[in-house]
């Protein structure tokens, strides 16, 4: 995010989170469509931050540790965030929507995961598209303060 832009306040994008909605439904006029949206892009950049510092955080811990890993990272574009909260799910609250942001890692096995989440750090399932919260503390949760989610593909 640039410098000179700061993030909104949770009551701010609330705000433009509802009056998005009554947009969409025709309930108010288009002429606050452009603010709701700047306070929205502006909430989702916030997560870019947080990315790269757990991407960065994730990359050099796999390196301490002798492991293999390619991360990634991406932004839920604005058009499906927007379509979310109108269409999909019109009762989700952008304040807490989890999946603004995300860093993936992808390493060659079970083994080389499971060091990477470190002593004691949680269970792994090994089912095709399986999503489970890993529990302990990894680099990416320090960093970001939410808890990665796993996806263990064969």
């Amino acid at each position: 995010m640039n410098a000179g832009i700061s993030p909104p306040s949770n009551s701010q994008v609330e705000k433009a989170d509802s009056q998005l909605r009554k947009i969409f439904r025709g309930e108010k006029p288009t002429e606050a469509l452009e603010h709701c949206l700047e306070v929205v892009e502006r909430h989702r950049q916030t997560y870019a931050r947080l990315m790269l510092n757990a991407n960065i955080g994730v990359r050099r811990y796999a390196q301490e540790l002798g492991i293999e890993a390619q991360a990634t990272q991406r932004l839920k574009r604005m058009q499906t965030i927007i379509e979310k909260l109108t269409e999909r799910e019109s009762r989700m609250n952008l304040a807490r929507m989890h999946d603004i942001g995300g860093v993936r890692v992808v390493v060659d096995d079970l083994d080389a995961l499971r060091r990477l989440q470190g002593e004691g750090g949680g269970e792994a399932t090994q089912e095709r598209g399986r999503d489970n919260r890993l529990r302990g503390q990894t680099p990416a949760e320090w960093l970001s303060g939410c808890p990665p989610h796993l996806h263990v593909l064969r």
